[in-house]
């Protein structure tokens, strides 16, 4: 099981894995997020249009909730609108965490260290992923094993009943 020990010695080893600190409350949950996101959530990534910034402004503010400790509304249905959802297959433990206003929404795809500490590695636009299981999207969960693995070798997300092994506050949407 990976620590926050070794979430921040990965971090000064590769720079490619900041911890995520809004400041105002006092942290509840623990989120990690990967330098590509760290760019756009501070609107510093290149080439981006005011219509990025604010969507990626909102998305930010859903992961200061997420630290914060506020309740998360999780995926058990298909098609539902939860904050959060694990993806399939499950034995994968790739998570998403979601913007889900306004339309497209975005995703960042991440995994569970341990039980309230996210590794947010993979930003989307939902536009890009295509349709579930579409070459982007089978594309797009490739990279982001390959991602874990440079980062976290054979260490491998933590598992369990869903949602309360992962998350506390965590309400189920459908």
């Amino acid at each position: 099981m990976l620590t926050v020990a070794d979430l921040d010695r990965v971090s000064t080893v590769t720079g490619q894995l900041h911890r995520f600190d809004p400041g105002g409350l006092p942290a509840r949950r623990t989120l990690y997020i990967s330098e590509q996101l760290r760019l756009l959530l501070t609107k510093q990534a290149t080439g981006m249009n005011q219509k990025q910034i604010e969507r990626w402004s909102v998305a930010r503010a859903v992961l200061e909730q997420f630290v914060d400790g506020k309740w998360m509304t999780v995926k058990s249905k298909p098609k539902s609108r939860a904050e959060l959802a694990i993806l399939c297959p499950h034995s994968d433990e790739i998570w998403e965490i979601r913007d889900v206003k306004p339309r497209p929404s975005l995703r960042i795809l991440g995994s569970f260290a341990q039980k309230d500490l996210f590794v947010a590695l993979a930003p989307y636009e939902r536009s890009e992923l295509g349709a579930k299981e579409s070459i982007e999207w089978t594309r797009a969960l490739q990279q982001y094993k390959t991602q874990w693995i440079w980062l976290f070798g054979q260490e491998r997300p933590i598992s369990g009943s869903f949602p309360d092994d992962y998350l506390s506050n965590a309400r189920h949407l459908d």
